[in-house]
């Protein structure tokens, strides 16, 4: 029996490391171009090799033919003579032909396509002179300030990658030393401090005969905090407008670009001769390789990678580059040959790449999101605001601390149980109401397909979200208290604290006959409390039911159920964190109705009268005439 030559490539690849451990494989051929089905693969490979039974299926690997062959292609059908195993050294430097070939084709052919940079500014960015636009000139070798309304006209890359630990030597641009890092000439003399994977990407925009790179370090002030929240606010725009973004996918700020002078790489790869002058060997799947990476784990390369239009991204000793339509290999492509690529398939990375977004296209951002790590948890809700933001002007709707409107809906996320478990999962220094207040993976399956409609008393479908509530949220500055409105269509404005009675005359007639609490929370002792974020407050119907637990408690969740009065079963939920105790008596606010049910938050309160959430449950209908005493009732509820 012969043996096929990919089967003996996959298996030893099998025994090899890829990154920090072993990789799956399976067998999709790629010959001259040709690509064989894997119906066709194993009608033609499985009778003649006594391998293939033992490949595992996934992730895909991609083999494929390197160099011309014209003669008898019988090899293709098992009968390969006599050939040897080879490791063939792969190229220490890039060759940086390949990769303009690549840029230029895509610029060329996809003129009209999503991998084109906007060359006009959207109005729906009505600040874009508040944004910093600066970039490193690779030929003055200096910073220079570029004109907010001359970007759209502007060729530059950016580059994305992970910091790494923090350097006390490393060069960023501060307020101290921002005019002297503009003088011509400037970074020529700091060179020494500039990270070398920093510097590659200097060598590898002067490769390409561009002239303008943007990296976050050099070009944001890294003291001005005010600046930097501003444009990480807009970091959409950097990586969308560049025409395109380096990926350091190996490494952090100090391990290079490998490939680049003066970064060698020594990788070789397994070669199988399957005739005279023709060569087999595999190549890995980029995303595939990416999935492994410590690039793919940060929090801030996931933005970077989803907004960019194209990507150059050095990994495992090879480089890619990708856009909106393909993507080339420089281990498939050889300067002098016919270029060959492949329609990639649909991947997370496409979601804002489209012309319209739903919230189900958040709600997946978001939990993928959730997976990421942070350096600093405070950077949740920043490292996610280019995101946001795109997602904002693909959609026209607003966002309130990393929640799309309505927040009825976007409040309802739960705790994955299919993530990992966090002990300590409340993300303090961010609100408890936000998905960024947490750590865990955020999971909305069970309201992110149902569409939110506002219900002031009229019949609404059975099948749709209802909702009554006006949010207002609470600025505390230095003693100084101010109430805005959080408008539907995405609009903020000062406004006066809504009163309760006001929001009962306006809800949904089942709500209109609910007494208001007597208990009125002091609202001047919020201005005592100071806040890093938005008080969230409003007016709604809450519910007090007994709390029992269910289930075996584990380290990160209180599995409970929610009773009434008469001991019947209203609803279930896994809180947020681990109570312990599990108080007797839970509170509960009603923020939406779904198939004749009610969602609603289950909150636990501070000494001032100040609530954070602990959970989410859907409710019967019936706990308003059987909650515990003393029933339902209107309050204002103010959340942190």
């Amino acid at each position: 029996m012969e043996v096929w030559p990919a089967c003996e490539l996959n298996l030893k690849l099998e025994m090899r490391e890829i990154e920090t451990r072993p990789i799956r494989l399976s067998a999709n051929l790629l010959v001259e171009g040709f690509l064989i089905s894997n119906a066709q693969q194993e009608a033609m490979v499985r009778p003649l090799c006594r391998y293939c039974m033992k490949l595992p299926l996934e992730p895909q690997l991609q083999c494929m033919i390197n160099g011309t062959y014209s003669g008898d292609r019988s090899w293709a059908y098992g009968t390969f003579g006599d050939l040897r195993q080879r490791d063939c050294p792969f190229y220490k430097w890039v060759d940086f032909r390949d990769v303009s070939r690549w840029l230029r084709t895509c610029e060329a052919e996809h003129i009209s396509s999503e991998c084109m940079p906007p060359r006009e500014h959207s109005t729906r960015r009505p600040h874009i002179q508040d944004i910093a636009f600066r970039f490193i000139d690779v030929e003055a070798m200096c910073i220079v300030e570029v004109n907010p309304m001359d970007v759209p006209r502007l060729a530059y890359l950016a580059l994305s990658y992970v910091w790494g630990s923090h350097n006390s030597s490393r060069l960023l641009l501060e307020k101290s030393n921002a005019g002297q890092l503009m003088t011509p000439g400037a970074l020529a003399t700091c060179r020494g401090f500039i990270p070398p994977t920093v510097q590659d990407a200097m060598s590898v925009v002067h490769q390409l005969g561009e002239r303008y790179l943007w990296v976050d370090s050099l070009c944001l002030v890294q003291d001005d905090e005010d600046e930097l929240q501003r444009c990480c606010e807009n970091m959409d725009y950097y990586y969308e407008r560049s025409i395109l973004t380096i990926v350091a996918a190996t490494g952090d700020a100090y391990s290079g670009l490998p490939g680049v002078f003066p970064t060698p790489r020594d990788h070789k790869r397994l070669t199988r001769e399957v005739a005279p002058g023709l060569h087999l060997t595999t190549i890995v799947d980029m995303q595939t390789l990416l999935r492994r990476s410590a690039y793919s784990k940060r929090a801030w390369t996931m933005q970077e990678e989803i907004l960019s239009n194209r990507m150059l991204v050095f990994i495992n000793n090879q480089v890619y580059f990708k856009c909106q339509r393909n993507l080339y290999s420089e281990a498939m492509n050889a300067p002098d040959h016919q270029l060959v690529g492949f329609n990639h398939s649909a991947s997370l990375y496409e979601v804002l790449m489209r012309g319209h977004v739903e919230f189900t296209d958040f709600s997946t951002l978001i939990m993928y999101y959730g997976y990421r790590q942070f350096s600093y948890e405070s950077d949740a809700l920043r490292a996610a605001q280019g995101m946001l933001n795109k997602f904002h002007l693909l959609s026209g709707v607003g966002t309130f601390q990393g929640l799309p409107l309505p927040l009825s809906r976007s409040m309802l996320f739960e705790a994955a149980d299919f993530a990992p478990a966090i002990v300590n999962p409340r993300r303090e220094g961010l609100p408890s109401y936000s998905w960024a207040g947490w750590k865990y993976v955020a999971d909305y399956s069970g309201v992110e397909h149902e569409e939110p409609v506002r219900d002031y008393g009229q019949s609404a479908l059975d099948s749709t979200l209802r909702h009554w509530i006006t949010y207002q949220y609470r600025l505390i500055d230095q003693d100084i208290s101010t109430v805005v409105d959080i408008n539907d269509d995405g609009t903020h404005a000062a406004s006066s604290p809504i009163s309760v009675e006001e929001s009962r005359a306006q809800g949904p007639q089942e709500f209109r006959d609910i007494n208001i609490a007597t208990y009125e929370l002091d609202m001047g002792n919020l201005s005592l409390n100071s806040s890093p974020y938005p008080l969230l407050h409003f007016n709604t119907v809450i519910l007090n039911l007994n709390l029992e637990r269910i289930i075996q408690q584990s380290s990160r969740t209180t599995y409970l159920c929610a009773r009434d009065r008469t001991g019947l079963d209203c609803g279930r939920l896994g809180t947020d964190m681990k109570l312990d105790p599990v108080p007797e008596i839970g509170t509960f606010a009603l923020i939406a109705a779904k198939d004749n049910d009610f969602m609603a938050l289950l909150l636990v309160c501070n000494e001032n009268g100040i609530a954070e959430r602990r959970g989410i449950v859907e409710l019967r209908k019936e706990v308003l005439e059987t909650c515990l005493d003393p029933g339902p009732r209107w309050r204002k509820v103010v959340l942190r």
